[in-house]
C-alpha cells in the first residue's frame, strides 16, 4: 500500500495570512464608503444649484412681464409736463410745438431728445438746447437752456427779441412785453446795418453800454451810428471808432446844462438839442 505524502503547513503562517487577507478588506470599506458620501453631497450640490437658476429665471420673466405690461398700460401715459428754465416762450407752446401728448408712452420718451431739440429750435431760435427727462412714473421734465437776449427790435408796430446769437426771435411782442432795461433798435430795414450796430452795440464798455436806451438805424452814412441815453442825451459815432471815444462821454455829460446833442464822428463836439431833433427822438 503506497503511502500518502504529506505537506506539512506551519499554523502560525496560516493564520497569519488569514489575518492579513481580512485586514485588507476592511481597509477597503472605508475608502468605498467615502467616494459614496462624495457623490450623495456633489448631487445635492447640484439640485441646489438647479434650483436656484430655475428661480433666477422665473423671477426674470415675472419682472420683465409686468414691467411690460406696465408700459404698454393707461397707466404709463404721460400723465403732466412740467417745464423748466423757460423765461421767454410759453410753456404750454413748448410742450405743443415738441409734440407731447396725453396718449404718448412715457417710455417713448428715454431716447429721442435730439428730435425734439431740433423741433424746438426751428420754431423757437431763442432755444439753446431741450432735454425731455422722466421725473416720476408718468410725469416728464421738459428742460429748456435759453439763449440771452440783448435787445429789442421794433418793425412794424411789433416788437421782436434779439438773441446773444445776432438772430432774431420769431414771437411778435407788444410794447408792454419789451424788457425797457435792454437797449430798443428801431428804423432799421436791412440786416447788414443791423448787425454792424449791434456789433458796435457789443463791443461798447458794460458801464455805457447799459445806459444805452435806443439805437436808430436813420443816419445819414451807413458808417454812422446813432444812439439815444438813457439820460435824454444823444451821442452820434462811427461805427468803427464809438468803442474808443464813447469813453469821454462821462467827462462831457458833467459840462452840459440841457438835453444835448455828442458827435464823436470826427473829432468831439457837443451842442444843444433842437426841439424839431427832441421830438425826432421822442425826447420830453
Amino acid at each position: 500500500m503506497t503511502k500518502r505524502k504529506f505537506t506539512k503547513k506551519d499554523p502560525k503562517q496560516e493564520l497569519a495570512s488569514f489575518l492579513e487577507h481580512r485586514s485588507n478588506n476592511q481597509n477597503q470599506r472605508p475608502t468605498n464608503n467615502k467616494v459614496s458620501a462624495s457623490l450623495t453631497k456633489l448631487n445635492g450640490e447640484r439640485r441646489r444649484a438647479l434650483r436656484r437658476r430655475l428661480g433666477f429665471i422665473i423671477f426674470v420673466s415675472v419682472l420683465s412681464i409686468s414691467g411690460l405690461s406696465f408700459f404698454v398700460s393707461p397707466s404709463a401715459q404721460v400723465r403732466k409736463v412740467t417745464v423748466y428754465g423757460a423765461n421767454e416762450i410759453e410753456a404750454e407752446k413748448l410742450v405743443n410745438k415738441a409734440g407731447i401728448k396725453p396718449t404718448d408712452q412715457v417710455a417713448s420718451y428715454l431716447f429721442g431728445h435730439k428730435e425734439i431739440t431740433k423741433k424746438l429750435k426751428r420754431a423757437y431760435p431763442e432755444i439753446k438746447s431741450a432735454n425731455v427727462k422722466i421725473s416720476q412714473i408718468n410725469h416728464l421734465s421738459l428742460i429748456i437752456q435759453e439763449h440771452s437776449v440783448i435787445a429789442y427790435i421794433k418793425t412794424g408796430t411789433s416788437y421782436y427779441k434779439i438773441l446773444n446769437t445776432g438772430k432774431l426771435s420769431k414771437q411778435k411782442l407788444s410794447w408792454d412785453e419789451v424788457d425797457h432795461s435792454k437797449p430798443l433798435f428801431i428804423g432799421y430795414n436791412q440786416t447788414v446795418s443791423l448787425q454792424e450796430d449791434l456789433a458796435a452795440l457789443r463791443s461798447l464798455p458794460t458801464n455805457l453800454k447799459k445806459q444805452v436806451k435806443m439805437l436808430s438805424g436813420k443816419t445819414k452814412r451807413p458808417s454812422q451810428i446813432v444812439l439815444l441815453m438813457k439820460d435824454g442825451n444823444v451821442i452820434i459815432g462811427n461805427v468803427n471808432t464809438i468803442a474808443e471815444k464813447i469813453k469821454y462821454y462821462p467827462e462831457i455829460k458833467q459840462n452840459l446844462t440841457e438835453k444835448s446833442i455828442i458827435d464823436f464822428e470826427v473829432g468831439a463836439y457837443s451842442r444843444t438839442m433842437t426841439n424839431e431833433e427832441k421830438q425826432t427822438f421822442g425826447i420830453n
